[in-house]
């Protein structure tokens, strides 16, 4: 397989040259690298993405912030999802809607699923056809 054809190239192949993407994929497999080999040292390793960090103290972190409450939030692990069941409820809703609407909310859904496919194209350059 080309190192290119990796998925974490798929929306940027076709918009940068290879250069970038190489050092990309370099930089990939240095972390790969360091996850394959964390669990012989005993270190935790844990990935910036290039990022400037550093850790932030609760009493540096905006009020704002401090009064959102996550209590709600939950995580699903092992609750199993009946994807045709939740599929029936959207198409049922998409079609009690007016066609145009239908369209529409057809549209977003797709793009939603399918990323890599748009009806979005690149703007036209215009020529200077002066001098």
């Amino acid at each position: 397989m080309n190192q290119h054809d990796h998925p974490l190239f798929e929306l940027l192949r076709g918009k940068v040259s290879n250069v970038p993407m190489d050092l990309i994929f370099d930089e990939k497999k240095k972390i790969d690298n360091l996850f394959n080999h964390r669990l012989v040292c005993g270190h935790h390793l844990s990935t910036t993405y290039g990022l400037p960090w550093q850790k932030v103290s609760v009493d540096e972190v905006d009020a704002f912030w401090r009064k959102l409450d996550f209590s709600h939030a939950y995580i699903i692990l092992d609750e199993k999802i009946d994807v045709r069941e939740e599929m029936e409820k959207v198409t049922k809703h998409v079609l009690a809607k007016p066609e145009s609407v239908q369209k529409s909310l057809l549209k977003k859904i797709t793009s939603v699923v399918f990323l890599f496919k748009t009806d979005k194209k690149a703007p036209k350059v215009e020529t200077n056809t002066r001098g």
